[in-house]
């Protein structure tokens, strides 16, 4: 059974050092929603799915509540906590409820909901916040997605990301229907993998999310396709860095 609503310890095990065990790409992240937050050592944050900031963010003296919806995604985010730095809870996240302490910062879900659900989603996010919280979206700039490398070479899977993933000035007014004001993007580049050979196992297991609505023949080439590039441009800057926007607006009251 899921938990019902929980309070906050009074503090996390969160300990103010250097991130370890965690992506280049979430620790730049992670400070980057650090630098637009202004968030203090002790603030609390929430990140509602398992967008892989948690860990950076704690790591950084935050306390950090992490909300999944089921049981085994729950686990998936424990078992990458071995030492129970975050709060891991389960909640259904159009009726997320705590008890007290408003957090400072709300991260919040992917893209992957229906526009309805979203909308609830949001909202129960935005009730959370402390007067003069951020709300943060993170999501890949449209304008940028063909030339990344994950999908250079995989025109199929481009279209279906290009019509999942919005584009930024829907994400500003989504946030602006919520409540939130001084609505902002900001669009980082980071470092997301330390050899040509893990960036490409990377690309190969997110193209493999699309690979049940591919052709299998396109899908074959790309991946040849993709394979002789890196290893032909090793030092292509999209083959070992990614893009992505940190779009945030502020709770005024």
């Amino acid at each position: 059974m899921p938990p019902g609503p929980v309070d906050p310890p009074s503090r996390s095990r969160a300990q103010d050092r250097a991130p370890r065990g965690v992506g280049g790409s979430a620790q730049r992240c992670a400070r980057e929603v650090l630098t637009v937050t202004r968030l203090q050592s002790g603030d609390w944050v929430l990140e509602v799915g398992h967008g892989g900031l948690a860990l950076p963010l704690a790591r950084r003296g935050l306390n950090v509540c992490g909300v999944e919806e089921t049981w085994s995604l729950l686990q998936t985010g424990r078992a990458s906590d071995a030492d129970g730095e975050v709060l891991w809870v389960q909640q259904e996240f159009r009726r997320l409820s705590f008890r007290r302490a408003p957090f400072r910062a709300v991260l919040l879900p992917d893209f992957g909901l229906e526009p309805s659900a979203r909308q609830q989603v949001w909202r129960a996010c935005f009730r959370l916040l402390a007067p003069g919280g951020s709300l943060l979206a993170l999501h890949e700039p449209h304008d940028q997605m063909p030339e990344r490398v994950e999908y250079r070479f995989f025109p199929s899977a481009l279209a279906l990301a290009l019509a999942r993933v919005p584009e930024t000035p829907q994400v500003r007014s989504w946030l602006t229907q919520v409540g939130c004001a001084r609505v902002r993007t900001n669009v980082l580049t980071a470092r997301v993998a330390r050899s040509v050979a893990e960036r490409l196992e990377q690309v190969r297991r997110k193209a493999m999310w699309a690979l049940p609505l591919l052709d299998e023949d396109d899908f074959q080439r790309g991946l040849t396709a993709l394979e002789e590039h890196v290893l032909r441009a090793p030092d292509d800057p999209t083959v070992l860095t990614n893009t992505i926007a940190l779009t945030d607006g502020r709770k005024l009251a």
